[in-house]
């Protein structure tokens, strides 16, 4: 997202000696850049240099994310007078608020790119919340001081790649051709598998499902309902599938997104809930999977399993909840 004004300056137009036994006439290594840095900032955490510019007209850029927030410092350093000095150091939004903590750097994605003949500065970096991870594209304009960032937010997937959506619809500026090239920089990732909105409200709603739900599985007695949004895949799902027709609700069975789920819909208003979820059967010949689902009476459901050569069945009332194990 486009991030036109700073958050925070500290020592904004000021210049702070460094010292460092490097001759101004040579553009520093990247390793030298990381220890002027550091000598300058006492940086906490992980930190990155990028060095624009060549022998006595070159200056750093430091970018310095906090762990715990969703921000980053950027850092830039001249030279004055032969020494290395702190030209500014401001702290710009870095992705959104919702608890993702800093993790790293992706390998080998700080540098230079120039579009347009501009230039800017780039970096890769990776947060994390509970389970989700989130990926971000970063640029930054020195002569305009303009920060701007897309990120990738989704779920690690067995095989290891990350599962989601972007922000690039809400993202500003994506006529410009340095978000242009961070879109394409993003898709471009072969670790990441990104899904439509309709998925990631049937992800949801089944999440949603099973924290209201922990013991459905094993010894409850009531179900907790979700509804579903109209444009969740679960409602597509449910367009799609068989009805079983109850007096005031009609209802179907289908696998999406890895689960067996029942979807019900009221008769007098269209509204869909999420009536049942469990993990797609996969040996049908040793564990259990629901076979079908018919009326049993009025508004109860029957849900007809098989478990090996045994059958059971459970009985679901879409009117109140109420679940009964035969």
């Amino acid at each position: 997202m486009y991030m036109a004004a700073a958050l925070a300056a500290v020592s904004c137009g000021t210049t702070t000696k460094v010292a460092e036994n490097i001759r101004r006439t040579v553009t520093p290594t990247s390793a030298q850049a990381d220890s002027i840095l550091a000598a300058l900032t006492s940086p906490e955490g992980a930190y990155r240099t990028c060095v624009l510019g060549e022998n006595e007209d070159s200056r750093i850029y430091g970018f310095i994310p906090s762990r715990d927030s969703a921000q980053v410092k950027v850092v830039s350093l001249v030279p004055v007078k032969g020494e290395w000095t702190l030209n500014s150091l401001v702290a710009y939004p870095d992705g959104d608020e919702n608890g993702f903590s800093f993790q790293k750097f992706e390998e080998d994605t700080v540098g230079v790119i120039e579009m347009a003949g501009v230039k800017y500065l780039t970096y890769s970096a990776i947060r994390q919340r509970d389970n989700q991870v989130q990926k971000s594209v970063n640029i930054f304009r020195p002569d305009q001081d303009n920060f701007q960032q897309l990120y990738f937010t989704g779920k690690r997937l067995p095989d290891g790649k990350l599962e989601g959506s972007s922000n690039e619809t809400l993202a500003q500026g994506l006529e410009n051709p340095q978000m242009r090239w961070a879109v394409a920089k993003l898709h471009s990732d072969s670790e990441l598998v990104f899904i439509s909105e309709a998925d990631i409200m049937t992800d949801q709603a089944i999440e949603w499902w099973i924290s209201k739900n922990p013991n459905a599985l094993t010894g409850t007695s009531r179900i907790t309902f979700g509804k579903i949004d109209a444009g969740s895949s679960l409602v597509e799902g449910y367009q799609k599938a068989k009805k079983e027709n109850l007096d005031s609700y009609r209802a179907a069975t289908f696998n999406i997104r890895g689960y067996t789920v029942v979807v019900s819909c009221r008769k007098s208003d269209g509204s869909y809930s999420l009536v049942w979820a469990e993990p797609v059967c996969k040996n049908k010949s040793t564990d259990r999977y629901l076979s079908s689902i018919y009326q049993a009476s009025g508004n109860t459901l029957s849900m007809f399993y098989y478990k090996g050569k045994t059958t059971f069945k459970n009985n679901l009332s879409l009117a109140n909840g109420s679940l009964q194990k035969r």
